[in-house]
């Protein structure tokens, strides 16, 4: 069973983004040229794999996939490069995980489509310009901020995907669960998507279990099948609330909050802080952070809740 959209048309939501991917691969069909270069970035969970699987489908190309992580040498990069044939996607996840000189060797592959390989040694050092075949790059990355301008500029196309819309995680649920073959109510629906954080990895993740569930027993549960996920109370999990009720009383530093709930300070930052931020849950001046009013309003429904 195919979950994930298999082509441009079945991606939910992006339709800016969808809009001119289409466009620019109709033309580039039509002048029988490679596509330009697609950089993607935001979040985990939010589909750029699935999307550059899609763009490979409209292409009718192959998909050849290699971690950032795994760059490490030339010969890294070599040995999936030397494996392209025209018109072929490559698709490199966390790009920002490359070091800086096999970024540097990356600026002629992509602007120019050649690799350029130094051979020898001393007197004997020479450079060997390898061309390469008409192929499309698309790179993926939640950390935007760690690719060197250099880099990104290499990209004709610069997408920012970010989390979706309660209207769009509606649809994907929907769309999910008739694949899955899962009857839901209204109120299901709602409580699926009011969990999911705006993160459609999320709402799969859930409706796996929901399935599960369905084929074990006669009623799936959902609001206890949600908590087994590990999402407590609209979308938050239990660090979460700790976070939160860490603030209850008074401003702290991140330094003083990491200590207290017993949590590293970037994980705080990268993985707890956006999704409370994102719901203006709590905020920041030069005491530290502390609860808005909105975070406080949510406090009380958490004591209510778990009472």
């Amino acid at each position: 069973m195919k979950i994930n959209p298999q082509n441009l048309s079945q991606f939910i939501g992006k339709e800016k983004i969808i809009k001119a991917l289409k466009i620019g691969i109709k033309a580039a069909v039509n002048s029988e040229k490679s596509l330009d270069h697609i950089l993607l970035y935001g979040p985990p969970g939010v589909g750029k794999t699935s999307l550059a699987h899609a763009i490979s489908y409209e292409l009718k190309s192959q998909i050849k996939i290699i971690q950032g992580a795994n760059i490490n040498h030339i010969s890294d990069l070599m040995g999936v490069i030397s494996s392209l044939k025209k018109g072929d996607v490559l698709f490199i996840d966390e790009i920002h995980a490359i070091n800086n000189k096999i970024a540097e060797i990356l600026y002629p592959v992509l602007e120019h489509k050649i690799i350029d390989l130094i051979v020898g040694k001393n007197l004997n050092k020479r450079t060997i310009r390898i061309p390469l075949p008409n192929f499309t790059v698309v790179a993926a990355t939640t950390n935007l901020g760690d690719i060197t301008k250099a880099l990104e500029e290499r990209f004709g196309y610069v997408f920012y995907l970010d989390e979706y819309t309660p209207k769009e995680l509606t649809l994907i649920v929907k769309s999910v669960a008739k694949k899955m073959e899962l009857t839901l109510q209204k109120e299901d629906i709602r409580e699926i998507v009011d969990s999911s954080r705006g993160i459609p990895r999320n709402t799969v993740r859930i409706l796996k279990r929901v399935k599960d569930y369905s084929l074990a027993y006669e009623k799936a549960p959902i609001k206890e099948i949600i908590k087994e996920c590990g999402f407590l109370y609209k979308g938050l999990n239990s660090v979460d609330i700790k976070y939160l009720t860490s603030l209850k009383e008074n401003c702290y530093s991140l330094t003083s909050i990491s200590y207290r709930i017993n949590v590293d300070e970037k994980t705080i930052v990268n993985k707890i802080e956006p999704y409370l931020y994102s719901n203006s849950w709590i905020s920041k001046n030069n005491k530290g952070r502390y609860l808005t009013e909105e975070g406080k309003e949510l406090l009380k429904e958490l004591m209510n809740q778990f009472r």
